[in-house]
C-alpha cells in the first residue's frame, strides 16, 4: 500500500462555485488569497482572503465602521485545527 502524504503548503489559486443556473461565484474575487498548510506534528491550518479589500477609514481595525467591518469579515475566513491519515484505509 502506498503512504499517504499531506505534509506541505499550498496557495490558492481559485475559488469558485456554481449555482443550477450555472452562474459562476467568486467567493473571494477573481484573484484570491489563500494558504493551506499541514506540518509532520499532526496540525493544519487555512487562510483565505478576498484581495483589495478596503483599509479602515480610521487606521484601526478596532475602530472601523459597521460597513468596514462586514466588509473585511464576508472577505476572510481562517481555520485550524489537527489531523490524522489513516493508512490503513488510505
Amino acid at each position: 500500500m502506498q503512504s499517504v502524504r499531506v505534509v506541505g503548503a499550498w496557495n490558492l489559486i481559485s475559488a469558485k462555485a456554481q449555482n443550477p443556473n450555472d452562474d459562476v461565484i467568486y467567493l473571494y474575487g477573481e484573484n484570491p488569497f489563500g494558504m493551506l498548510m499541514y506540518d509532520t506534528k499532526g496540525y493544519m491550518s487555512v487562510l483565505l482572503m478576498r484581495t483589495g479589500r478596503a483599509k479602515f477609514v480610521s487606521g484601526d481595525p478596532l475602530g472601523g465602521s459597521s460597513e468596514e467591518i462586514k466588509e473585511a469579515f464576508e472577505g476572510f475566513d481562517a481555520y485550524c485545527g489537527t489531523y490524522e491519515v489513516n493508512a490503513k484505509e488510505g
